[in-house]
């Protein structure tokens, strides 16, 4: 590694060049900078998956923050303050710091009452995100990566991102806004149409 690669404008810049950069802050607010380690993370995964291709015979290079901003924008996604891009994710304040908690799935949801050791959860709140999972989807669309889509859901139109799941299928986010709006609550059933294929 080069000398000026140990300084923190050097990793300011790969992630301002990224296209990811714009993902971290407050929604009303201007972009925020991103702890370097997390850079480094990124940049440290790539080279992991170069080192581990190579040994298979076929060397993958991948931009680690780039590949981050690719995804996002792929997925329509925007900066949202504590609140992850994709909604699942939250910084919450504890007595001794700050706590990220992802519940993306419904068994993490059931998994909380143990967590907090308390008999059940509260009634869902309005800015819960939810998602509908699409299987056997990388069949249909003949990818396992993250595609742009127009869709409706029960006949709302929504241009959104369909995002993969690791088990042959992919799933659209459903912001609490449209659930509002099609009078749903997280588990209800909603009919989903896919009509075209973006990217």
């Amino acid at each position: 590694m080069h000398r000026s690669e140990n300084s923190s404008g050097h990793w300011s810049a790969v992630w301002a060049n990224s296209g990811v950069a714009g993902l971290s802050g407050r929604s009303d607010g201007p972009p925020l900078p991103v702890p370097q380690a997390l850079v480094h993370a990124t940049v440290a995964a790539a080279e992991r998956i170069a080192t581990a291709s190579a040994r298979l015979g076929s060397t993958v290079v991948v931009d680690g923050p780039a590949l981050l901003g690719e995804r996002a924008a792929l997925a329509g996604l925007s900066r949202n303050g504590d609140i992850s891009c994709g909604g699942a994710t939250r910084l919450l304040a504890t007595a001794d710091g700050w706590i990220a908690v992802s519940l993306a799935r419904r068994a993490d949801l059931d998994a909380v009452p143990a967590w907090l050791e308390c008999g059940e959860l509260p009634a869902a709140t309005d800015d819960v995100w939810s998602c509908v999972e699409v299987p056997d989807s990388v069949e249909l669309l003949g990818t396992g990566k993250a595609v742009r889509v127009v869709a409706t859901v029960d006949g709302h139109d929504l241009t959104a991102g369909l995002m993969p799941t690791g088990s042959g299928g992919h799933m659209l986010s459903i912001s609490a806004k449209l659930r509002r709006k099609l009078g749903k609550e997280v588990g209800d059933t909603v009919s989903v149409h896919l009509s075209q294929r973006l990217t």
